[in-house]
């Protein structure tokens, strides 16, 4: 994902831009969801947590294709969404429930970027520009759930592209070559 995907003055172009930016923006926040109050339960254990982490759905994948969905199944989708989120939120322990409202706070207001604009992704790409805007201690707080995640839960959230090894050179004779120098 690039800085402009990101920047609230570029106009998407086409039908799948705007699309393309919303799984972009998600990508920040798929990491977690949670409930809505700032603290987390004092009996929250990285178990219950770790636990609630494996049955949230990616967000990713509740939002791709959002405009091409029947109005019903997106509702269901973000309610179940929403619903798992609060779960994960209920589990959190305290030493990163600060993080996880950060993460939460965004979360939700993808989906009411969504639902605000259900079949025109122009304007939930909008909302969620600025929605990533308002909330830019999320990908922070982000970051440290991941971190989170990975060492108590043994969950990577933010799995990297493995690179690619094998060279890459053109063949030989479109290679340019002088004569003489």
């Amino acid at each position: 994902m690039s800085a402009r995907d990101w920047d609230p003055s570029h106009r998407p172009t086409g039908r799948t831009r705007p699309i393309r930016l919303v799984s972009a923006a998600v990508g920040v926040i798929v990491l977690i969801g949670s409930v809505s109050a700032c603290t987390a339960d004092e009996s929250a254990s990285s178990t219950d947590f770790c636990s609630a982490l494996r049955r949230v759905p990616s967000l990713a994948s509740v939002l791709s294709g959002f405009a091409d969905q029947q109005p019903g199944q997106l509702t269901r989708a973000l309610d179940d969404a929403e619903t798992a989120f609060d779960r994960l939120g209920e589990a959190a322990p305290e030493e990163i429930a600060p993080d996880v409202t950060a993460v939460v706070d965004l979360v939700r207001a993808v989906i009411d970027a969504v639902r605000s604009n259900p079949s025109d992704p122009d304007k939930a790409a909008a909302a969620v520009r600025g929605a990533v805007k308002e909330h830019d201690r999320a990908v922070t707080s982000s970051l440290a759930v991941a971190d989170y995640a990975r060492t108590k839960c043994h969950v990577e959230l933010n799995p990297t592209v493995p690179r690619d090894t094998a060279a890459t050179t053109a063949p030989a004779s479109t290679t340019p070559t002088t004569k003489g120098n």
